[in-house]
């Protein structure tokens, strides 16, 4: 019998292609680019479970592709991280989704998905899915897929003893309802302000937001990605702002995917939740230091030599407890 891989990815994979562009056009304008890429990397789902994988969490990624040369490039790239592929349903019928990024001169990237096999994943191709990975101990997902069938997901991952990581993206403009079984949400600022006011120019502080956000869902605790400016972190047992450790940013794609993953792989280890987002700022901040997606992601020693070298600094500045000075020194 097999051991059990310890998470669960129920996403979305998407084949990515790259613009390189000065700036994005304005309405009415045509650009063009000099620089275009077909990528070697997928969208939310595969991008966080390869991302686990390179962080040495045994991984499983249930999704759906399409039987075709995209959806061939998504298993070699899965199974090249040691990310378990016993979960992949192919569609005959539908192509593999695609997702094309904009990347400007400084860095900033934008992205429109275009729907296919993984907008049509379905409750019982996912429930059918997860049996095959009973025992694992948690279960990331996110919005890419039908919001339905990802909140799914995360009920049963819940009734099957799993924690639950919910990464709200894109944010449905509908409401949610509550999200009680959901442990850990982790939107971007504008998918928090769309799912907690449904603005996403809603003008309030960040811990009157994610306040918030607990209140309207019920769910554990809220970690939301501020890109440049770190993140913000709430949970019965307070909350935290984290600052961004300086990086020379070079590529922003991935890293939002690496800091889910690095969530993830902190609380694997065992970490509370406030070292899990000191581990997830250090993770994003290797990725944003290479060109694209899946070479971004950083190793587990990567992380645990940049991490050891500024973790007592990081911690005296974010004002941790003594208790979580000790949880990093121990890395």
């Amino acid at each position: 019998m097999k051991t059990p891989p310890d998470v669960i990815v129920v996403g979305a994979h998407s084949q990515g292609q790259l613009f390189k562009i000065e700036r994005m056009p304005y309405p009415g304008e045509t650009i063009s680019s000099k620089n275009y890429e077909i990528l070697d990397d997928g969208g939310k789902g595969s991008n966080q479970a390869i991302a686990l994988g390179r962080l040495d969490v045994e991984t499983a990624f249930i999704g759906k592709i399409g039987n075709d040369q995209f959806g061939n490039l998504a298993e070699k790239w899965l199974k090249e991280a040691g990310v378990n592929t016993d979960g992949l349903i192919w569609s005959n019928h539908l192509p593999t989704s695609t997702g094309i990024i904009f990347l400007e001169r400084n860095g900033i990237n934008s992205i429109i998905n275009g729907l296919g096999a993984s907008q049509n994943l379905t409750c019982k191709e996912v429930q059918c899915a997860m049996r095959k990975f009973s025992g694992a101990k948690i279960l990331l997902t996110g919005f890419e897929i039908p919001v339905d069938v990802a909140l799914f997901a995360s009920k049963l991952g819940k009734k099957m003893g799993m924690t639950t990581v919910v990464n709200p993206g894109p944010a449905p403009e509908d409401g949610l309802g509550i999200l009680d079984y959901v442990d850990i949400l982790i939107p971007n600022e504008t998918e928090a302000k769309i799912i907690a006011f449904g603005d996403p120019l809603a003008d309030v502080p960040i811990d009157t937001l994610a306040t918030k956000i607990i209140e309207k869902y019920h769910v554990g605790s809220v970690v939301i990605t501020l890109g440049e400016n770190g993140c913000f972190c709430i949970s019965s047992n307070g909350s935290w702002r984290f600052d961004a450790i300086p990086s020379k940013v070079i590529d922003t794609t991935g890293a939002g995917d690496a800091f889910c993953a690095g969530i993830v792989s902190g609380i694997f280890q065992g970490f509370d939740l406030y070292s899990a987002c000191a581990w997830a700022t250090c993770v994003a901040s290797i990725s944003v230091e290479t060109l694209g997606t899946i070479p971004s992601f950083p190793k587990l020693e990567e992380v645990k030599k940049k991490f050891g070298s500024i973790a007592k600094n990081f911690i005296r500045i974010n004002k941790y407890h003594n208790k979580h000075k000790e949880d990093c020194d121990d890395l």
